[in-house]
């Protein structure tokens, strides 16, 4: 393997990294692995998986522990504008956890001064060092600063941290009617003003959502509009509406010129035929915004007709438009669409590989990030739908080259159930940053 393979399969969180450092020397890639544990350059921070329990095992795997770990702490003491640090800690912790007082003493500088500066980085890692005197330090730290009239305007503070001190010390009131943490209390929990008007929401959905299947179209657009109910809301109520309110609500979405209601208006038709039939939807699919593209596709993917799938291969013939021909394919597939599907996918090139974020474009004659994530998500609904040992082809090449970890799960899951998982891809599975991907792995082989 060489640094640019390295480099692509860390990017992906494959287990195939692991693998190798098992059984090769692994220093032309230190340089690689510790950019990963400092930036954490992956497809998407948001939803992906926890990358730190991935890289601290492939370190482990190194032997060469001491190192990452001298330059992990060093980043994490000084860090650039660019770092993840809460990888940085998640990483750190395990090294204080494991008895490393450098780390412990890295983490807690860190953290005052991240504090210092109204940020908390690092506190959710520092509430996890020790017992609950951990967690005291946290509250009674960003209390202090907040006492101090730090603004901490431009980060969350969850309530959890105050929930799971209250319950810690439930017995000791001396503790949390501390100042400081009286001070986080007051500025964490709602005011009586907005613990008031949620307390009515959250009353008004429960009501709404009790009485779901008796209310009228009138209801429903008016709960949208003040987003009282969500999608799954809207799915069980145009499942068993009148004919009468489903063709209501289909006169409405068709009329209406709010796009953010429009969108979400026509999940009513997710689970039942849009009752005038597909025609009339489909200038939505050139509409200028992409939910409402994407929730119009969803509706259309209901009915079959050669002009849907004419469309669908014309959609998918444009980077900016294939994920709403892969959802439209979805009603309208025809026998040999994965290999036409798979002909898309090129693999990805050995040399001049670089961390790829969510906005790439790749190479020439490549497809996206984003193009290869929609592939992998909608591969596996076609695959729900039409299971079929021809898949597999398709289905390997968008293991190897989909960036996402979150989602490869069930690329893996539909292999196993074609039993054409290679047995060489099996066992590096038993080590990707997906932990569903190793439960599966795991059991199959029992």
């Amino acid at each position: 393997m060489n640094s640019d393979q390295f480099a692509r399969v860390l990017y992906q969180g494959l287990g195939r990294t692991i693998v190798y450092a098992r059984s090769h020397d692994c220093s032309p890639f230190y340089t690689v692995i510790l950019q990963a544990c400092l930036y954490n350059p992956i497809y998407d921070r948001q939803t992906g998986v926890d990358r730190a329990p991935y890289l601290h095992e492939l370190i482990a795997a190194t032997g060469a522990e001491p190192w990452f770990r001298a330059h992990i702490l060093a980043a994490l003491a000084d860090p650039d504008d660019e770092m993840d640090r809460e990888l940085l800690f998640d990483l750190a912790l395990r090294f204080a956890q494991e008895g490393d007082g450098a780390a412990r003493t890295t983490m807690l500088a860190r953290f005052l001064d991240n504090v210092s500066c109204g940020e908390i980085n690092g506190a959710y890692q520092i509430a996890e060092l020790d017992d609950k005197a951990s967690l005291r330090f946290v509250v009674e730290q960003i209390g202090a600063a907040m006492q101090r009239a730090v603004d901490f305007s431009e980060c969350w503070i969850s309530e959890h941290f105050l929930d799971d001190l209250e319950a810690a010390y439930s017995h000791e009131p001396e503790i949390l009617n501390d100042a400081r943490i009286a001070t986080f209390r007051q500025m964490v929990r709602r005011s009586p003003d907005e613990q008031r008007i949620y307390e009515q929401e959250k009353a008004q959905r429960k009501e709404l959502r009790t009485r779901l299947l008796d209310l009228t179209y009138t209801d429903v657009h008016q709960a949208v509009a003040s987003k009282l109910l969500n999608l799954k809301d809207l799915w069980g109520w145009g499942q068993h509406t009148s004919d009468t309110e489903l063709r209501r609500a289909a006169d409405d979405v068709l009329a209406l010129t709010e796009s953010n209601l429009q969108w979400r208006l026509l999940a009513i038709f997710d689970e039942r035929d849009f009752p005038y039939g597909y025609a009339s939807l489909l200038p939505l699919l050139d509409h200028p915004k992409d939910l409402v593209r994407f929730r119009a596709a969803h509706v259309l993917a209901r009915f079959r007709h050669p002009e849907l799938r004419a469309r669908a291969l014309q959609l998918l013939a444009a980077a900016d438009t294939l994920e709403y021909g892969l959802i439209l394919l979805l009603g309208n597939y025809e026998a040999g669409d994965y290999a036409m599907l798979a002909a898309l996918v090129q693999p990805m090139p050995d040399q001049n590989f670089e961390f790829r974020s969510q906005e790439s474009e790749g190479q020439a004659g490549q497809l996206s990030d984003e193009n290869l994530h929609a592939l992998v998500s909608r591969v596996h609904d076609l695959f729900v739908r039409y299971p079929a040992p021809e898949a597999a082809e398709l289905l390997l090449l968008l293991y190897e080259s989909g960036p996402c970890d979150q989602c490869r799960d069930n690329i893996v899951a539909d292999l196993l159930d074609l039993d054409a998982l290679p047995p060489r891809i099996a066992e590096e599975c038993r080590f990707d940053a997906n932990d569903q991907i190793r439960d599966l792995v795991e059991a199959r082989a029992q």
